[in-house]
């Protein structure tokens, strides 16, 4: 009778290892997470959300933004806001005008951000306005969200084709709850986290043929595309792009082939000459504030870079999983522990030592560079550098790390995504319960009362349940990488072999 259980549990661990092993499943779990976070918040929970959704509504129907309607963010006390925003004690049902906001007849607080994620959110916004005007807004959030996914699966296979296992997993590793969420918002920063990742494993799928001096046009073209696409999602995305081909080039020692590292540079050019001309045709402040001088004296910005790293710490926690309006913010003791388990993992995230002398470079670089640009411009917006502005260039970087065409995933790498996923199941509750019950302190704070009725909850809890299931099959495989990296080479039976080999492929 034991030997039988056994003979189960190892078959059990072998499916979960194969299937973990399929090129797609790891966008799936992005999109598991994604979809999640969609029907768990309402429409304007994302960060000026109605600003977002209206100058999408605009763009579609214009072509380009108008400078001459871009208005100076309000803060907390932006009357563009939501009535729950900034309030995590206050649930979805309450009464404002911004609640009905109607983001088809905005002509007064617009950005200026590139275009092409607005044309995409405008295009679902479109489609239903004539059908149901009241779910326009949430249209839009699931065609920015499904654009979104798209470039993650087409980044996941260009990986897979050139055989960087590790990396593709990294790309639901470094999927940190903010970025879903950001996503399914309709917020451009979503859409830049995803085209760092589909640039950055752009480079990694070419990086046999940079290495190896066979960078040829094709291969140019394919580059110049995601250079072209990243640079066009935020104001920032220019400066990320190039800061995420330093770290390859720095990375892979491109330096000492001069032919293969100046056609790189050829192939991003473009993109950077796009995100700079869009800054100076389309000013993302408004003329009453550009006006402005922002760069400060030596002493008072050498005091603003010192407050500004005096808030990492806070910057940290947002990078992971600050929800909402920068009121939906994690347990402090699931911070500690998701911590403790990154330091544990850290073998598996940088296993040599030069691993972890990039990984700590990449770390240094950015939070330095968010501490200049908020120094820079203090004076415009006091302390309005958002830890989520980070994850557009760590997503990028870190990559890296994980980069090499091995035979094998990395050890260890399936247990840290289980744990991953179990972090992602809590941020879509703690994301459910910040609109259906209020929060405190990472949880319901009372839950006699639910803005949401029980079928809205049974949908939640139903991804919930999928992303506790997924946890516990990416533990399993985990158990039987470790056999097999021990020699221990069991087949798969009932033809599991062929039916994996066909799905992967």
């Amino acid at each position: 009778m034991t030997f039988v259980v056994q003979k189960q549990v190892k078959n059990l661990s072998l499916r979960s290892l194969a299937l973990v092993r399929i090129w797609w499943v790891a966008p799936l779990l992005c999109s598991v997470v994604g979809i999640a976070m969609f029907v768990s918040s309402p429409t304007f929970s994302a960060p000026d959300s109605p600003v977002h959704l209206s100058t999408a509504w605009y763009d579609v129907h214009h072509g380009l933004p108008d400078t001459s309607r871009v208005e100076a963010a309000q803060g907390v006390t932006d009357p563009y806001a939501p009535c729950y925003a900034f309030k995590p004690l206050q649930d979805v049902n309450c009464t404002s005008a911004r609640e009905s906001y109607d983001i088809s007849a905005n002509t007064q607080r617009l950005t200026n951000y590139p275009v092409p994620f607005y044309w995409i959110v405008g295009l679902g916004e479109v489609i239903a306005h004539p059908l149901r005007p009241s779910v326009t807004g949430d249209a839009g959030r699931a065609f920015g969200l499904l654009a979104c996914l798209a470039l993650l699966f087409l980044a996941a296979r260009r990986l897979h084709r050139a055989e960087e296992r590790s990396a593709i997993w990294a790309i639901f590793l470094l999927f940190p709850p903010a970025a879903p969420f950001l996503m399914a918002g309709g917020n451009p920063n979503g859409w830049e986290i995803a085209c760092s990742v589909f640039f950055i494993a752009t480079l990694l799928a070419q990086r046999r043929t940079i290495l190896h001096n066979e960078v040829g046009p094709r291969q140019m073209l394919t580059i110049g595309i995601a250079a072209l696409l990243f640079s066009t999602a935020r104001p920032s995305s220019g400066i990320w792009m190039v800061l995420v081909t330093a770290g390859v080039v720095l990375w892979f020692q491109l330096w000492k082939n001069k032919r293969n590292l100046v056609r790189l540079a050829i192939s991003i050019l473009p993109g950077f000459i796009l995100s700079v001309f869009w800054q100076v045709a389309f000013p993302v402040l408004p003329k009453s504030i550009s006006s402005t001088p922002l760069i400060p004296s030596p002493s008072v910005f050498y005091h603003h870079v010192v407050l500004s790293l005096e808030d990492l710490s806070g910057k940290v926690i947002q990078i992971w999983g600050v929800l909402g309006w920068t009121d939906v913010v994690p347990s402090e003791l699931v911070v500690i522990a998701g911590g403790m388990v990154l330091m544990y993992f850290l073998p598996t995230i940088a296993p040599t030592a030069k691993h972890r002398a990039f990984l700590v470079g990449s770390l240094g670089v950015v939070f330095i560079s968010s501490a200049l640009f908020e120094a820079l411009s203090w004076d415009v917006y006091p302390q309005w550098w958002q830890g989520r502005y980070s994850i557009t260039p760590l997503v990028g970087l870190l990559m890296v790390l994980f980069s090499g065409r091995d035979q094998r995933e990395r050890l260890g790498l399936f247990a840290l995504a289980a744990v991953a996923a179990l972090g992602d199941a809590y941020m879509v509750c703690l994301n459910f319960w910040r609109y259906s019950y209020g929060i405190s302190n990472g949880f319901p704070a009372q839950l006699q009362h639910s803005a949401y009725v029980p079928a809205h909850a049974l949908h939640v809890y139903a991804f919930v349940l999928v992303l506790l299931a997924a946890s516990g099959v990416l533990f399993a495989a985990h158990f039987a990488q470790r056999a097999e990296a021990r020699g221990v080479n069991p087949t798969l039976d009932l033809g599991m072999t062929d039916f994996v080999s066909s799905l992967s492929n």
